[in-house]
């Protein structure tokens, strides 16, 4: 009796002193990253090219060389987020290589996400010169967005793109999904001629 008495009474403490270590550290896993992003981002910048296939994307970069990134055959569709079609902005997050080639862990098509989306509660307008609008009942700020390794970062706050499709878009907030329809654009206003 008394062992198992001495047995109990070293779990409790231990478990109490465990506790009392890890208060304060804020611990995350991959799934949960901290709002504010101050890491580097690592992904890569260009266009769409004309040799990208169903497992592979061409990026043609600013100073027109081209890579091509291997896409993983099972998960392709889920790693590529807006679709592939040549000649749009693409942003390629990649660690490692396959086969000799570098491996595309996430596409991103900005020309997909740069548009006007909106649901109950708020619009949201992401611009290509990185700038976006929110606008919901209680205010209208203007603010700055990127992306930054696969996320996607507006103002001080960051989200994972679950879906960017041609009319729905996904973003996951601390275990929050929002989702957002395609808007049409706001019509440009004329000017009349007296």
């Amino acid at each position: 009796m008394k062992t198992k008495a001495l047995y109990l009474f070293m779990t409790v403490a231990a478990l109490s002193l465990n506790s009392c270590n890890n208060k304060g550290k804020q611990v995350t896993t991959d799934s949960e990253e901290p709002d504010s992003v101050a890491v580097k981002d690592s992904m890569v910048y260009g266009r769409c090219g004309e040799g990208t296939a169903m497992h592979t994307v061409e990026l043609t970069l600013a100073n027109g060389t081209s890579t091509t990134y291997t896409l993983e055959a099972e998960t392709a569709s889920a790693n590529v987020l807006g679709g592939l079609n040549v000649g749009d902005s693409l942003a390629i997050l990649s660690r490692g290589s396959s086969e000799g080639e570098p491996f595309a862990d996430i596409v991103v098509n900005l020309t997909s996400l740069e548009a006007r989306w909106g649901n109950l509660n708020t619009t949201l307008s992401i611009y290509k010169d990185g700038k976006a609008l929110t606008e919901s009942q209680e205010k209208k700020p203007v603010v700055d967005w990127s992306l930054c390794n696969g996320r996607l970062v507006i103002g001080a706050d960051t989200f994972s793109i679950r879906t960017l499709g041609p009319d729905s878009l996904y973003l996951e907030q601390k275990g929050k999904v929002t989702g957002y329809r395609r808007l049409p654009d706001l019509p440009r206003k004329t000017q009349t001629k007296n």
